[in-house]
């Protein structure tokens, strides 16, 4: 699901980008 390169180009924005999917991640394993 996570995009390695975004990480690089924008590290902050795909920090939470990571976040907000791990918390769709969560919500769907709950």
């Amino acid at each position: 699901h996570w995009n390695v390169v975004n990480w690089h180009d924008s590290p902050n924005q795909s920090l939470l980008d990571r976040i907000e999917e791990l918390k769709v991640i969560i919500n769907q394993m709950g």
